[in-house]
């Protein structure tokens, strides 16, 4: 229920301001699907709207997401895509040569769900397969976090004094203490069950809000746990302990875009979003991506780890078969 309310109908709604030009893969995503062997089979797991997908035109792209809304653009364009759930992929085993995970694995609300995630994308992987997995950080410069399970408001229609972001052709993002607190108190009563996940998180191109370009805007951040997020009394201390940030830096997909995008920006028109919509994430802390995987996933074996960008990053190979 949670992740259906704070991802899949958020991505729902808010999918026509991520099908413009400022989207495209980031330079080492990008050279991973360059790096492989012409005649590869690759899948994009939760693809969105396939910005990754017009990369290397001699391997073959598959791709996948829950949002219907980013798959007709992705579709529009040309792209294979369906519409499928991440923990259970339509897909024969042992049928990829790569698979990507950009800003996935972050939204899934449990520890089990993500080791779930990954096990079963190491399943359609053949072996001496490569897969590349992205997720949000905790460490970084210009947010900073309470909790590891976080809801984050995106608002599409910021005030600014230089105009509208349409104006600008920029959709932008502004997250205020305010609209947050509200829309979590709205929907108290749906999610009061729901514990949090930190616990066990010490044991998780997404796309950050964009920041106009030109200098810094004026933006709050808020971030609350799971267990505190429907408690009206901590609503109060969020709003003391947001923090003023100055522009924030993009998350893969971010900039100048291709023709394709400009060819179907208007497939998706684009609704009047109620104020801030809530997305939930799972930040990673250094090392426990890689840690999940080692520990959890045997036929992976860890290759590289590394920060990009507010992310953390692991690329592994499937050195062996496993039984999922």
């Amino acid at each position: 229920q949670l992740e259906r309310d704070h991802v899949h109908n958020v991505y729902d709604k808010i999918a026509p301001y991520f099908n413009d030009s400022r989207y495209k893969a980031w330079p080492k995503v990008r050279q991973f699907l360059l790096d492989l062997q012409p005649g590869s089979i690759v899948a994009d797991i939760g693809c969105g709207n396939g910005k990754y997908l017009h990369i290397n035109e001699e391997v073959f792209k598959l791709g996948c997401d829950v949002c219907h809304p980013l798959l007709d653009f992705a579709w529009s364009q040309g792209h294979e895509v369906q519409m499928c759930d991440g923990l259970h992929l339509p897909y024969r085993d042992g049928c990829f040569d790569a698979v990507l995970s950009i800003a996935v694995i972050h939204h899934l609300s449990t520890k089990e769900r993500r080791i779930r995630a990954i096990k079963e994308m190491a399943r359609t992987l053949q072996v001496g397969g490569r897969i590349m997995i992205y997720v949000w950080a905790m460490e970084q410069k210009r947010r900073r976090f309470e909790k590891q399970d976080i809801f984050v408001p995106w608002n599409p229609n910021p005030h600014s004094p230089r105009g509208s972001a349409e104006e600008h052709g920029e959709p932008r993002s502004r997250a205020t203490a305010q609209s947050a607190s509200e829309a979590i108190d709205s929907n108290a009563d749906k999610h009061r069950k729901v514990r949090s996940t930190s616990s066990v998180a010490d044991e998780e191109a997404d796309l950050s809000p964009a920041a106009p370009q030109g200098g810094a805007h004026r933006l709050w951040f808020f971030s609350r746990s799971l267990d505190s997020v429907c408690d009206f009394g901590s609503l109060v201390a969020s709003r003391s302990s947001s923090r003023e940030l100055s522009t924030l830096p993009p998350t893969p997909g971010e900039s100048e875009g291709n023709k394709a995008s400009r060819r179907g920006r208007g497939l998706i028109k684009r609704g009047h979003v109620e104020g801030s919509c809530l997305r939930y994430y799972h930040v990673f802390r250094e090392g426990e991506l890689a840690e999940l995987i080692q520990n959890h996933i045997e036929e992976l074996c860890v290759k590289h780890t590394y920060f990009d960008h507010a992310n953390w990053c692991v690329v592994a190979e499937k050195v062996r078969l496993g039984k999922i």
